[in-house]
């Protein structure tokens, strides 16, 4: 008698045995499907079979959907009938082309289905529907691979192509290793390029800003190269006189190196001298600049006195009291008779008072234009190289007369050693008072020296500094020390 366990355990392998049975022969094999509505029967005309072959594989992007069912012959090809067994979820759209391929060279023939359309967008195939034959591609027969190959050898001459072989023999017999070589400087330069690909790239986007800079700016890229072809055609032309310079440059420079080298000590000076009238220069540029106008017109108006006619030409212009004479700002001056030579002091006051726009003929310096601003000096601009900047500014030489030249125990005259002058013996002015000190010198016209206390000569003007000496009269000592023979 068979225990209630063992029963229980054969009732169990039994149910297992039937869903198994029956998952398989519904999935697999295709029983029930038409009862379950998830089977779907599309057929494909096809020119011939291509290979095709009943219960060939169905795929659709290359995922497997169905089967081939029976061939067909028709008057125009052969009909295939498609099994898609689970389509209805795939949901395949009418717009498909159906392609029978090879799945290696001796692999069998399947049936790819793909859709033209990339978004897979409806209507979709229902039972029942046909793709038409402009739908469908099939594989090269081997017959017609084989004809073709035949054909592309028989086209191609023997003696030729022995020719050809003979040849290509000859080029690379015994490159074996510089081949080897080649192939791999040609895998080292791809594994590089690949490394910097990023960087490649970045180079040809950054190219095209370049290159259409280019394109913009080619106007003046052309004018450029005309510039320059004209510039070298004149290097050309004037290529024997570029050579005689050139060659002659050398004993010019040997024949400067002197003269450089005699006005050093008195180059420096004399650009920093005209640092100051620079700075005059540069104030009255508005009146230099209305003098330099009317000058060439008032030399271009004294020639049209002597036309060169044999005549002088003359114009008298009766402008008297046009416009009148300024008398506002003058009421304090006493008027004196052409009689009255007896001295009277001078009204230092009286000067034209009237507006700018006043009627009357507006003079004075009162009315000469403003200068303009004066740039400032750099700090140490207005000093010679080699000689130490100007002190802080100090008070002027207590005394001056004759034959004499004030200095100052921090400054020099310029003497040709540079040396200043020794202070007085007591290091004192007289009064006691400490400091800068300063003494009375001798000074001979003649020879432009000046003789300290201590017995030392001093040239004056020769290297400057006497601003730091002689203060706001430095520039006096200069006009007589350059006069003076050395």
């Amino acid at each position: 008698m068979i225990r209630p366990g063992i029963k229980l355990q054969l009732l169990v392998f039994a149910v297992i045995t039937v869903i198994g049975v029956s998952y398989t022969a519904v999935r697999y094999v295709g029983v029930g499907s038409s009862l379950l509505g998830n089977r779907l029967k599309v057929y494909v005309d096809l020119a011939d079979s291509g290979g095709i072959f009943s219960n060939a594989d169905v795929t659709y992007r290359g995922v497997s959907v169905g089967r081939v069912g029976p061939l067909t012959l028709r008057p125009n090809g052969v009909r295939a009938e498609l099994d898609l067994s689970g389509v209805p979820a795939t949901k395949i759209p009418q717009n498909t082309e159906a392609i029978v391929a090879d799945r290696s060279a001796v692999g069998e023939q399947y049936v790819e289905l793909e859709p033209r359309a990339s978004n897979s967008a409806g209507p979709y195939l229902r039972n029942g529907n046909v793709i038409t034959q402009p739908n469908t591609q099939l594989p090269v027969s081997t017959e017609t691979l084989l004809s073709n190959v035949d054909s592309l050898v028989r086209s191609v001459p023997t003696k030729d192509l022995s020719t050809v072989i003979t040849e290509l023999n000859r080029a690379f017999s015994g490159t074996g290793p510089a081949l080897g070589s080649l192939i791999e400087s040609l895998n080292k330069l791809n594994r590089t390029a690949n490394a910097i690909y990023p960087q490649t790239v970045g180079l040809l986007n950054s190219g095209k800003t370049v290159l259409d800079t280019q394109q913009a700016e080619s106007a003046q890229i052309e004018s450029l190269s005309a510039n320059f072809a004209s510039f070298s055609d004149s290097i050309v032309s004037d290529d024997s006189s570029i050579r005689n310079t050139l060659s002659g440059g050398l004993a010019a420079s040997q024949q400067l190196t002197p003269l450089i080298n005699q006005l050093s000590p008195t180059i420096p000076v004399l650009l920093a001298n005209l640092t100051t009238a620079g700075q005059v220069v540069t104030a009255r540029i508005p009146a230099l600049r209305q003098a330099l106008i009317l000058y060439p017109l008032a030399i271009a108006g004294t020639y049209t006195v002597a036309p060169n006619d044999g005549t002088v030409h003359f114009g008298l212009d009766l402008n008297m009291n046009q416009p009148p004479a300024c008398t506002q700002g003058y009421q304090g001056t006493n008027v004196r008779y052409p009689q009255d030579t007896s001295p009277q002091p001078p009204n230092t006051n009286a000067s034209c008072k009237a507006p700018k726009n006043s009627s009357t003929d507006v003079r004075g310096s009162r009315n000469v234009p403003a200068p303009g601003p004066t740039p400032p000096v750099p700090p140490g601009a207005a000093t010679a190289p080699g000689q130490a900047k100007p002190a802080p500014e100090q008070p002027p030489p207590s005394s001056r007369s004759g034959n004499t030249s004030a200095s100052g125990r921090n400054g020099s005259t310029g003497g040709g050693n540079g040396s200043p002058l020794a202070p007085n013996a007591s290091g004192s002015n007289g009064s006691g008072s400490k400091g800068n000190q300063y003494v009375i010198a001798g000074y001979d016209p003649t020879t432009g020296i000046v003789y300290g206390p201590n017995g030392k000569q001093f040239v004056i003007s020769s290297t400057g500094g006497e601003q730091r000496v002689l203060g706001e009269s430095s520039w006096e000592w200069l006009l007589v020390g350059s006069l003076t023979p050395r």
